[in-house]
């Protein structure tokens, strides 16, 4: 079967990605106060204590609390 793969990229490569890849969801893990100090472009915030439960939501209820359709199986997810 598939493995699963965790890549480290660098600010260079993840910004060609976000300009080219699809589909592609870019995941802001930090608190939402830490979100004082900037955002990510094009990510949306999902705070790491969170991600379990946030991806265990039915599609609408991940589009209704995050903005976004729920990533499909295959969509690549950046974790910033």
């Amino acid at each position: 079967g598939k493995e699963d793969k965790i890549a480290i990229i660098d600010k260079a490569s993840l910004a060609q990605r976000l300009e080219h890849a699809d589909p592609l969801m870019f995941i802001d893990v930090r608190e939402p106060s830490e979100l004082l100090h900037g955002k990510f472009p094009k990510a949306i915030n999902i705070p790491l204590g969170q991600l379990n439960r946030a991806f265990g939501l039915r599609p609408g209820e991940f589009r209704k609390e995050f903005g976004v359709e729920k990533p499909l199986p295959e969509t690549e997810i950046v974790f910033a």
